[in-house]
């Protein structure tokens, strides 16, 4: 069984995107692991009314929830060659990757459901 994490501190977001009965659906449905809930990954599809994986193209914007390089890499078993991928920071997973999934992470920005572009930058003129 696949299964989705949900930061606590990411259901205000998730809440003003999504109306507040999906946080209340984790939180009865799902649950809770010290800082997050786990809830069966097709469930949370339902929940956010997508039926599959946001599939995309890896050129993308960067995700809104992305955040910093963790400092962790993890090897591509599927690249051919010594290949390390970084592993970052994420408001909604706690840890993914960006562009590369990879096994020992579950969570990739091009195949995350809560995917969200970033907003342009207000100083481009």
């Amino acid at each position: 069984m696949e299964t989705a994490q949900i930061k606590v501190s990411a259901f205000p977001q998730l809440a003003s995107q999504y109306g507040n009965q999906m946080t209340k659906a984790i939180q009865e449905e799902g649950t809770r692991h010290g800082d997050y809930y786990v809830i069966r990954r097709d469930r949370y599809r339902q929940l956010i009314g997508r039926t599959e994986d946001n599939r995309a193209d890896p050129n993308r914007p960067d995700c809104r929830y992305l955040g910093e390089d963790s400092g962790k890499t993890e090897q591509c078993k599927s690249c051919q060659g010594v290949v390390l991928v970084k592993i970052f920071t994420c408001e909604i997973h706690k840890l993914c990757t960006r562009k590369k999934h990879i096994p020992e992470e579950p969570h990739c920005c091009t195949t995350c459901l809560e995917y969200s572009p970033m907003e342009p930058s207000s100083s481009e003129s």
